[in-house]
């Protein structure tokens, strides 16, 4: 049962178009891992853990997507850098989803890493069998 479950949160993060559909992923992720800690649910709270790390790294992916400062139908901005029309800026959109520009660029960093080394830093870091982190699965991608 755990098993699907743990399936159906992967593939929803994959799924996710929106920033704050994975946010909200994420939010709950947390709560279910404090939950667990709570109840030292060791097993539960490393496979949330993990959930949140993917969590984390689907909202680089996206992040990585926005545009900075998305140009208006005239090109023009107005002062203060914003643009004219009714578009919104990629720090705009951040906000709204209650992610900040460090949180969005740690977590843009996190999706640089290719596919295969983070799941194989993912794995690593799975063995030692605690809650793995961003900055365990950085050090894994570090030293190889």
């Amino acid at each position: 049962m755990e098993l699907i479950k743990y399936n159906e949160a992967r593939y929803a993060l994959k799924t996710c178009a929106k920033i704050d559909d994975v946010k909200e992923i994420n939010d709950k992720m947390e709560a279910l891992q404090h939950y667990a800690k709570i109840k030292g649910d060791v097993e539960m709270e490393a496979w949330v853990s993990e959930i949140r790390l993917r969590a984390k790294r689907r909202i680089g992916e996206i992040s990585k997507t926005l545009e900075t400062m998305p140009p208006t139908e005239s090109g023009a901005m107005s002062g203060g850098g914003r643009p004219t029309t009714g578009t919104t800026s990629k720090v705009d959109l951040l906000a709204e989803a209650g992610i900040s520009k460090s949180v969005a660029n740690r977590c843009e960093q996190l999706a640089s890493i290719p596919e295969e080394k983070f799941e194989n830093a993912l794995a690593e870091a799975k063995d030692k069998h605690r809650p793995v982190t961003v900055a365990m699965v950085e050090n894994a991608v570090k030293k190889k």
